[in-house]
């Protein structure tokens, strides 16, 4: 076997190693933290998902009974379904309104427990670019 022959051409790269900026950190305790990873996964927002799509579908169940209703000879049960499904589904939907709140609250709960850290944290400079508005908001 033949050891391999060295190519005449060679590629040579240099690279720059970038450093972290330096900047201001927060030393926060071990609770605070525990904390804001309790509400963080207290978060879901998929029922509100469930709900929507539960309602939509109602209300396209509707929508079918109204055409049933205009073309049927026998009205009764087409309109039976059409109201049970839009009383339905606009419960649905509204419960999907409602759950979307509830997953809002809970983020503002995480923002406001982040707030208070860093107001703990806070020296009288960045005080001061809080008030001027220059503060990075989450």
């Amino acid at each position: 076997m033949s050891e391999p022959s060295s190519s005449p051409i060679q590629f040579a790269q240099k690279y720059n190693i970038l450093t972290p900026v330096e900047e201001n950190a927060y030393m926060i305790p071990i609770s605070d933290w525990n904390n804001l990873h309790e509400k963080i996964k207290r978060i879901d927002s998929t029922t509100g998902l469930l709900f929507h799509t539960i309602g939509s579908v109602l209300l396209g169940v509707a929508g079918s009974a109204l055409i049933g209703v205009l073309t049927s000879q026998n009205q009764i049960p087409c309109w039976a379904i059409f109201a049970v499904s839009l009383i339905s589904g606009l419960l649905s939907l509204y419960f999907a309104s409602q759950q979307r709140q509830l997953d809002i609250y809970s983020k503002d709960e995480v923002l406001k427990e982040i707030h208070r850290i860093e107001r703990r944290y806070r020296t009288d400079s960045q005080s001061s670019n809080v008030q001027s508005g220059s503060h990075d908001s989450y």
